[in-house]
């Protein structure tokens, strides 16, 4: 339907499975779109190029859907998946409601959803966009994100750049917070977390700049990486486990510039413990005043966490690399806590160990493959560049460098 500029509306009947790309682009006119059932609608395929405003789903266009005549302005969705880009630009849609057994939601779901403020999510345990390049499920107005009493995990990313949710609370059913499920809330000045959680996921919480205070409860027994970095207005740390948490990866909790202004609040008793391991003894000030919610002399709950536990898949990775040669970055397969074994393509280029440390040797790129127990496998691909100057691609930057710069030079000049 490219270019048909008189279409002002457009019925999809319930045969429909998949649209391809750009199937509506240009249709300008197009301003409501007929359904008359909505769980065929939310599992069509939109196929939509990567980075291009999903034109195959004529939503996108429209912004007014239709349920059996009726303007949608609110929706209940109790079950099932909601495909990829299925309310995209559903400019009347005011409030959702995700049932308990959905399962999943694809990326951009409900994205440029311009008057959407309030979500009640009771998914148990829902499979969101696992990647750092995703659109995410949500980019909309939201100021109100309600979490029901069965809800087990925060999905991956769920409330990334809700830039105008300034609260949150979570049940006592919530047992893991997944990687940036609530990063870049930037307006995010409240966060209630329940007494039965038990891990906080990569960067969960970072650029929650408005975050001024944090009560860990003694649940917890570990964190992702960075999961409250760059949260620049956080000056108070309350942490009620008698025993510091332990940290995934090696990496830090926090950026080394919110510890060394920060107050640190830990159980009566306690404080020795956390001033021998980091990120807890770089806090400026560390207060025993917190009144123990068990016997401070209890046995560590978890002092050695068996090298089998974690989940057995699938695994994701989610990020590529471009390294300059020397560089490393360590790889984070998802879900967290995950075993994987490795797998290099051109180890001349890149290396990698055991616990996922890539190094860049030399230029040209390679491909990272991560098989999981269950069999599942998942690929990210690495380049490598040369160092600014290295013109002999030594790895080093020396006189060698000149001689190859001023050999280019004269053959430019001399037109050899």
């Amino acid at each position: 339907f490219t270019s048909c500029t008189k279409l002002t509306s457009v019925s999809i009947p319930n045969t429909i499975t998949k649209i391809g790309s750009n199937a509506f682009v240009a249709c300008n006119h197009l301003s409501a779109v007929y359904i008359t059932d909505l769980n065929k609608w939310s599992n069509i395929t939109f196929e939509v190029i990567r980075f291009e405003t999903s034109y195959s789903n004529p939503l996108s266009i429209a912004h007014h859907l239709y349920l059996n005549g009726e303007l949608v302005t609110s929706l209940d969705i109790q079950e099932g998946n909601i495909s990829a880009y299925a309310f995209y630009g559903c400019s009347d849609l005011t409030s959702v409601t995700i049932g308990t057994d959905v399962t999943q939601i694809g990326e951009a779901a409900f994205y440029n959803c311009s008057a959407l403020k309030s979500v009640h999510w009771n998914a148990r345990n829902c499979i969101t966009p696992g990647t750092d390049r995703s659109l995410g499920v949500f980019y909309a107005p939201i100021t109100e994100f309600i979490f029901g009493n069965e809800v087990e995990v925060i999905s991956y990313g769920l409330c990334r750049s809700m830039d105008q949710l300034t609260e949150v609370s979570l049940p006592n059913s919530v047992k893991k917070i997944r990687t940036s499920a609530f990063q870049d809330c930037t307006n995010l000045k409240t966060i209630h977390l329940n007494d039965q959680l038990e891990s906080i996921g990569i960067m969960a919480f970072s650029r929650c700049r408005s975050l001024t205070s944090i009560s860990i409860p003694a649940s917890i027994l570990g964190f992702g990486y960075y999961a409250f970095a760059g949260c620049t207005a956080l000056t108070d740390v309350s942490c009620f486990s008698n025993f510091p948490a332990k940290l995934d990866y090696g990496y830090g909790i926090f950026t080394p510039e919110i510890v060394a202004n920060a107050i640190l609040r830990v159980p009566k008793g306690t404080a020795e413990r956390y001033r021998q391991l980091k990120p807890w003894k770089d806090f400026g000030t560390i207060e025993d005043s917190l009144e123990p919610v068990s016997p401070i002399d209890e046995p560590d709950p978890d002092p050695d966490p068996d090298p089998d536990e974690g989940p057995d898949g699938p695994v994701q990775l989610s990020v590529d690399y471009v390294l300059e040669m020397g560089e490393s970055v360590r790889l984070m397969p998802l879900p967290e806590g995950i075993k994987v074994t490795w797998k290099n393509s051109f180890p001349k280029v890149a290396s990698i160990d055991e616990d996922g440390l890539v190094t860049a040797i030399s230029p040209g790129a390679t491909r990272i493959y991560a098989t999981a127990r269950d069999g599942s496998t998942a690929m990210c691909f690495i380049a490598v560049i040369p160092k600014k100057g290295d013109t002999n691609y030594d790895g080093k930057i020396d006189v060698a460098d000149v001689n190859v710069t001023l050999q280019k030079i004269l053959k430019q000049e001399t037109g050899e």
